[in-house]
């Protein structure tokens, strides 16, 4: 089931994309894609953009027929790979695989960038949409949410967790719940989800937040 929906996002994410590129495709008098299309991941290896990245790389081809070349490009908390993707030729034959929202949309009010979201990207297609969950190791004092607000308001002490990007939406949501709840929450960015995952299992952070993927 899953796999057929992946499949069906998959088409219109080619179908978008065709029609964004159709003036200078034609113009070229060639068939899109007439060669493999790259597909940039600003996050390492292993988290979860990546896996999604990479579950629409095996089947790409198929509808495509081409193949969809997956690139790490990590870095700067995802500035880098963006970057690079606003620096490259706009003519269909890169791709930003990224967050569409929190990371991309909040960072530029967080510091100066070397781009404008707003301006610099054309969304294409929505490919999937994430649930956050909040995780702790199997020797934490907490195993539910209201242990772990009643432990951080009993010992008056930050929760440090890890998380994949500042800013992107598991950040904010942890933010977001700090607030809420009254407690105290210092979140910890790595470059990927992969990293943010090993560093809590390591037992070098309290919590973790990130996507069931």
């Amino acid at each position: 089931m899953e796999m057929k929906e992946t499949q069906s996002i998959v088409v219109l994410l080619i179908v978008a994309m065709l029609l964004l590129v159709l003036p200078s495709a034609l113009t070229a008098q060639d068939k899109y894609p007439s060669q493999p299309v790259n597909a940039i991941v600003p996050m390492a290896a292993g988290g979860s953009t990546d896996l999604l990245a990479r579950a629409v790389e095996k089947i790409w081809p198929k509808y495509a027929g081409q193949p969809l070349v997956v690139i790490n490009k990590p870095g700067g908390g995802g500035v880098v790979g963006t970057e690079f993707v606003v620096r490259s030729k706009p003519d269909g034959y890169t791709l930003y695989m990224g967050y569409g929202s929190g990371h991309d949309v909040v960072m530029p009010h967080l510091q100066k960038m070397p781009y404008d979201p707003f301006k610099d990207l054309i969304p294409v297609s929505r490919i999937s949409i994430h649930s956050v969950v909040i995780v702790t190791g199997t020797t934490s004092q907490f195993k539910t949410l209201p242990e772990m607000i009643a432990w951080a308001k009993k010992e008056g002490k930050p929760l440090t967790a890890a998380v994949s990007v500042k800013a992107g939406a598991v950040d904010l949501a942890l933010t977001a719940l700090g607030k809420t709840a009254g407690i105290q929450i210092a979140t910890v960015p790595f470059s990927g989800g992969a990293e943010a995952v090993t560093a809590l299992a390591g037992g070098h952070l309290m919590i973790g937040g990130g996507h069931p993927s």
